[in-house]
């Protein structure tokens, strides 16, 4: 249950995989920063402090306690997967995430917002009390899939790129479509059993495919300039109350119902 700690301000180099790893924590200062030179397990929790520098490279990563990044974690092409059954997880505003996973089994905290480069992929649970959201960010396509749907706060923060899902996505409190592209596929989207809200921000689009309609949300705010586009075959353009749209575009046949 021990911790092992890479500290002072020297350059650290690394190699090799370790039989086995407790809780590691990266305080070294150095601003070279360290890079992790193969795909490790962690048992325990991942803290790198602040002022500290990590980068993932090409490797894959299993933490089976807490994420804790103060610092700043370069990710590379790097997929971390978060196995705890209790974990909670802390990433700072200066650091994105490439692949995420949420292993079967594991219930997650999201206790700040998470940036993504990559894909997200739920095999687990998302507290619904997590006041952080999964923000899909950066300039590459990316999906949300996984065996589970549970997703409370998703923010869609992409740059002239489209979010894919791979399942549905359910018990929804707050999905923000700021800017870029979610696309639906064949999935549908629904807001918690208390309530949600559902804002496409200006120059934002939410994609309906398959046979999707609108996701009836307590609050839907679909700004001036956003889009909601219906690229599916039969489907229901609004929701069953009365909706303000931005731009609606039908890009395919099939029999759309206002």
């Amino acid at each position: 249950n021990g911790t092992l700690v890479f500290a002072g301000s020297s350059i650290i180099t690394l190699s090799g995989i370790p039989t086995r790893l407790n809780n590691l924590t990266f305080s070294n200062t150095n601003t070279s920063g360290i890079a992790l030179p193969e795909s490790w397990i962690i048992n325990g929790s991942l803290t790198i402090d602040a002022g500290s520098k990590v980068s993932g490279g090409a490797n894959s990563y299993t933490i089976g306690g807490d994420l804790n990044i103060n610092g700043e974690y370069v990710s590379g092409s790097s997929i971390i997967t978060l196995s705890s059954t209790l974990g909670d997880v802390f990433v700072s505003d200066i650091t994105s995430l490439n692949h995420l996973v949420i292993a079967a089994n594991a219930v997650i905290t999201l206790n700040t917002d998470v940036n993504l480069l990559g894909n997200f992929t739920n095999n687990g649970s998302i507290d619904a009390a997590s006041p952080g959201a999964i923000v899909m960010a950066g300039d590459v396509n990316a999906t949300i899939g996984g065996t589970a749907t549970g997703l409370p706060n998703l923010t869609i923060a992409k740059t002239a790129t489209t979010v894919t899902l791979g399942n549905n996505l359910t018990g929804v409190l707050l999905l923000a479509i700021n800017s870029g592209t979610l696309a639906t596929s064949t999935y549908a989207i629904s807001q918690d059993a208390g309530g949600g809200m559902l804002f496409v921000q200006d120059n934002a689009m939410l994609k309906l495919e398959g046979t999707s309609s609108l996701p009836t949300f307590t609050i839907t705010n679909l700004d001036t300039l956003s889009t909601v586009e219906f690229a599916g075959s039969t489907q229901t353009i609004t929701n069953g109350s009365t909706t303000t749209f931005g731009n609606l575009v039908i890009s395919t046949s099939g029999t759309k119902t206002a």
